[in-house]
């Protein structure tokens, strides 16, 4: 854990904690350090280099020899100092694709409580969560561990914005930095969900594609389209029991999945060739 300043313009409103794991190599390979953020925004980097050390594909061989891998962290989410919300209100099942002004309506009194719960919840923490001063902090982490080395970065998605940001900052300081899947904030968010429901629609068709050339899919042989579609439809009209989702007869997740909650989470398993890789943004 490092201390960081809560406000950046005003260093004397206090601090918080910053939370990070460490994945160290055999110095006589190492070639630096190396910071990851996967993206989201929220992405929890710690956990994926967890992943790694459990044995999870989620960097390649040449990155774990010749780099000490950090995942820190972003202000407000994993080891970090948390956003926090009402559970309850969070949930709460809303689609996020309302049909009619009722479910329309729904949808912003839902984004509404939960809005005002994390304010109340996180405090003074919730207006200080931008890219700005993600990137400032990285810079204070970098200080404190790199023993003068410049910043070497990788960040996907979301994690573009904070070595953009952290370029723009300290230009002098960087190293090597890649930057994969970079996100363009100056365009609309109309245009950003545009593009990225393409990108994850053809992304799927081509999974559909890929699955008949490999015994190695479990569906292989079969009309996965179809398959997919019919269970997303079936699970519209009478949400899929998830018996797994209890631990010691006590629920942890929800009891079942909509085909709404199959569509959003099956985007996870399209972002890499090996689904087992974690990603979260």
């Amino acid at each position: 854990m490092i201390s960081v300043p809560l406000d950046y313009e005003h260093s004397d409103n206090g601090s918080i904690e910053l939370g990070m794991v460490r994945l160290s190599t055999s110095p006589p390979a190492r070639l630096g350090t190396l910071f990851y953020n996967p993206g989201g925004p929220g992405g929890v980097a710690s956990e994926y280099v967890l992943g790694s050390i459990q044995g999870l594909p989620n960097f390649g061989q040449s990155v774990l020899q010749n780099y000490d891998i950090i995942g820190l962290d972003p202000r407000g989410v994993g080891m970090s100092e948390p956003v926090k919300c009402n559970p309850d209100i969070y949930n709460e099942r809303v689609s996020s694709f309302p049909n009619t002004e009722e479910e329309f309506q729904n949808l912003i009194a839902y984004n509404e409580a939960l809005g005002k719960s994390c304010i109340e919840l996180t405090g003074p923490l919730i207006n200080h969560l931008d890219t700005v001063h993600v990137a400032k902090d990285m810079e204070l982490v970098r200080q404190a561990l790199n023993n003068g080395e410049k910043l070497n970065f990788l960040g996907r998605s979301y994690g573009s914005q904070i070595g953009q940001t952290y370029a723009e900052l300290f230009p002098e300081n960087i190293n090597r930095m890649a930057l994969d899947g970079i996100v363009d904030h100056t365009q609309t968010e109309t245009i950003t969900l545009n593009d990225e429901a393409r990108a994850y629609e053809m992304t799927l068709n081509n999974f559909f594609a890929w699955c008949n050339t490999t015994t190695n899919c479990t569906l292989h042989g079969q009309d996965i389209a179809s398959i997919y579609e019919s269970t997303v439809r079936s699970a519209e009209k009478q949400p899929i029991p998830a018996p797994g989702c209890t631990l010691a007869g006590e629920s942890i997740y929800r009891s079942d999945i909509t085909g709404e909650e199959i569509r959003l989470n099956i985007q996870g398993l399209l972002l890499f060739q090996n689904a087992t890789a974690k990603f979260t943004g």
